[in-house]
């Protein structure tokens, strides 16, 4: 069965079109609510609300506009960073330096796999890992700066030291070769 079928069957109540559609995009859609929501409970509950908005709106998603997975990953983020700002999540430092920082190797961040990524990540302050999120999802530093409501130099800043933040993480870890070892 196609998206386009279950969404249609969706739209006129169909149950089991509903429970398909559901089943087709739960892993993922989840995965994008747990790499935004670090706690597992809270997670699962933004998951199932933006699986209502989902459901919902459905009627205003249109395959012109790009596909459903990736109109539902949307929904999925701002339920997630509503969800963030609504339990005051971010801790926002005022005066954020912008970290220079020059790799001579290879950037780790790029060789390792999604979920080592994911673990790693996840272990960040919220307003380093919200960001460094939204960056790898595809949104600007203006897109961000504006939905967060933060400097746009401020985004960047965040940007740039969770990746340093990420990088110290990988070396403490030992999964980067150092020199003579």
């Amino acid at each position: 069965m196609t998206d386009q079928y279950l969404i249609t069957n969706s739209l006129s109540q169909d149950r089991r079109s509903q429970k398909e559609l559901f089943e087709r995009y739960a892993p993922y859609l989840l995965s994008i609510a747990q790499r935004y929501v670090i706690d597992r409970q809270e997670s699962e509950d933004v998951f199932l609300k933006s699986f209502e908005k989902i459901f919902k709106n459905l009627h205003s998603y249109s395959s012109e506009k790009g596909e459903f997975k990736s109109w539902a990953k949307r929904i999925v983020i701002h339920e997630s960073l509503n969800h963030i700002r609504k339990n005051n999540l971010f801790d926002y430092e005022d005066n954020i330096c912008m970290m220079e920082g020059s790799s001579t190797g290879p950037d780790i961040i790029d060789m390792l796999n999604a979920e080592e990524l994911y673990k790693i990540i996840s272990k960040l302050k919220p307003p380093y890992a919200t960001i460094f999120n939204m960056v790898i999802d595809g949104y600007s530093y203006s897109e961000i700066s504006e939905t967060l409501s933060i400097n746009e130099a401020t985004c960047r800043s965040y940007f740039m030291r969770s990746r340093a933040m990420l990088r110290d993480t990988l070396y403490k870890q030992e999964y980067i070769y150092h020199g003579n070892k």
